[in-house]
């Protein structure tokens, strides 16, 4: 049976289409969606393809707040890195372990990078699984972030890795080995065996190895050195020519400032080589009254 409608209920349409334009509508959230699109939700967590699972206790003994402090979640740096920088990895030993585990079976370089450069944070041990992942790492870039924590060792571990490092096959990796040792002192001064390796060094291929090389030996002040250095005054590479300069001048100010060869490179091609050699120069007069 067909309900018939009132005349009235034409005129009130006909009323409301007229009022649309100043009073707007009411809409029925039963004829459709909204108007408005609903907020886009905003992501908080990665996929999980970059999630470990968690460890049973991860929460077993967190202070309120750090349950959802995933520490084996990266936060992403301003240059679109990766770090694990969870408080719960800071001076948390047990971390290491969970570090170390995920390291081994992770498939993303920059992950295992952002893995190696968390260890020394959590206090734990670290360093025997870290060599022994070295021997099987094929990223050099991962290599070269495990050369970059040794000086985080202790003195007879850092030297033992270092030496590794300063012969790998990829030079990159070779040239943040020889930075590494002289951020390392304690285990340079240990062994006579690193400031061999780093004297052999000067004559490699790679110019940014030679450069970290005798950067190294300078910021060490290793006497010895001093005649090796000397003949990279005349290095083909301005990088290396920098770095001889500057050694020198930490390793014995006085008798660099005499050297006719660095004396000479107050006119170098290269302005900052050209500026560090005036400056030695000037100061080795000062301090002789010449």
């Amino acid at each position: 049976m067909m309900t018939r409608l009132s005349p009235w209920t034409g005129l009130v349409a006909l009323a409301c289409a007229a009022l649309w334009p100043a009073f707007g509508c009411v809409r029925d959230d039963s004829q459709g969606p909204s108007a408005e699109p609903a907020p886009r939700a905003v992501p908080t967590q990665p996929s999980e393809s970059n999630r470990a699972a968690p460890s049973p206790d991860a929460g077993a003994g967190a202070t309120p707040g750090e349950a959802d402090d995933d520490p084996l979640v990266p936060a992403i740096t301003r240059a679109g890195n990766p770090r694990f920088n969870s408080a719960r990895i800071h001076d948390h030993p047990a971390m290491a372990a969970l570090l170390l585990e995920r390291l081994s079976h992770e498939p993303s370089s920059e992950l295992r990078i952002a893995l190696v450069e968390a260890l020394p944070r959590t206090g734990g041990e670290w360093f025997d699984a870290l060599l022994e992942r070295y021997a099987s790492e094929q990223d050099p870039g991962v290599r070269r972030e495990m050369m970059a924590i040794l000086p985080r060792a202790r003195p007879g571990q850092a030297a033992l890795g270092l030496l590794r490092g300063l012969s790998d096959a990829d030079a990159l990796v070779r040239a943040e080995a020889a930075l590494a040792v002289g951020s390392a002192p304690e285990a340079a001064r240990g062994t006579d065996a690193l400031f061999g390796r780093l004297q052999e060094l000067l004559q490699d291929p790679e110019p940014a190895v030679r450069g970290s090389a005798a950067r190294s030996l300078g910021i060490l002040g290793h006497g010895p050195s001093f005649p090796l250095l000397a003949k990279l005054l005349r290095d083909s590479s301005a990088l290396v020519r920098l770095q001889a300069v500057r050694a020198l001048d930490r390793v014995d100010r006085a008798r660099a400032g005499a050297l006719a060869d660095l004396s000479a490179l107050q006119g170098d091609a290269d302005a900052k080589v050209a500026r560090a050699a005036r400056q030695i120069v000037e100061r080795a007069r000062t301090h002789t009254g010449r």
